[in-house]
């Protein structure tokens, strides 16, 4: 019997961040043999190496990475309904292969707290840098503060960058992107200038609340105080 030991994606805080686990479903179809993703883990007769489900690899191209909710480092808790909290990764990977060409996963994923952002005031330059091809996980709006339209943070996405990263909330302004200021744009010039970023963006952003949270440390996030300055009152919660 061939016996391998591996290490798994750390799960743990930072020095002076929090995690916080959320959960969410998701629905993959089988391509091949398989979804498109790699866990690692599993229940172990040795309790001491009963390790969680944790994806390790998510393949470019394939299901999980075309949905794009998957990340390295998430746990897999169940299939179709079934738990997997106490089972073997070879019963894993069975249940796995027993799957219709359709599956229902639940996966529980991080979204970290530090202090440095959670005590920061006023406007804010955050730099969130996303792997290629994925979207940053927000919807705009607008709302309209003395008679002047401001575009809001409308919805985000769970499970996507920016939810994970906790920066953003559903009421942020934003107030402009790489450094061009959207204080005359229209929600769509907005909305395409997010569209068309790469893969790093820089957000001059005035939160909805004064607490604030960061990118876990498989992302990037740069938070300096903003140089600029804007008519409005930042005391003033604009959300309609």
């Amino acid at each position: 019997v061939l016996e391998v030991e591996y290490e798994l994606p750390q799960a743990g805080p930072e020095s002076g961040s929090t995690v916080i686990p959320k959960t969410i479903e998701i629905s993959l179809f089988r391509e091949g043999d398989g979804f498109g993703f790699v866990i690692r883990g599993g229940a172990h007769d040795d309790w001491h190496k009963s390790r969680p489900l944790v994806v390790t690899y998510v393949r470019p191209g394939g299901p999980a990475d075309r949905e794009g909710t998957l990340k390295v480092g998430d746990r897999l808790l169940s299939v179709d309904g079934i738990p997997l909290h106490n089972v073997t990764h070879a019963d894993a990977l069975n249940i796995l292969r027993q799957c219709g060409q359709e599956a229902i996963f639940q996966i529980e994923y991080d979204v970290s707290l530090r202090d440095a952002v959670s005590n920061a005031s006023g406007n804010s330059v955050v730099e969130i840098t996303k792997t290629p091809g994925s979207t940053l996980g927000i919807s705009l709006t607008t709302g309209m503060h003395r008679n002047k339209q401001v575009i809001i943070v409308d919805k985000v996405k769970p499970a996507s960058v920016v939810h994970r990263c906790g920066l953003l909330h559903a009421g942020d302004h934003i107030l402009s992107i790489d450094g061009n200021s959207i204080e005359h744009c229209s929600l769509l010039e907005a909305t395409q200038l997010l569209a068309n970023i790469s893969e790093t963006v820089k957000l001059e952003i005035f939160p909805a609340h004064q607490t604030r949270l960061p990118l876990k440390a498989s992302e990037t996030v740069k938070v300096q105080k903003s140089d600029y300055q804007h008519c409005w009152d930042p005391c003033v919660n604009y959300c309609h």
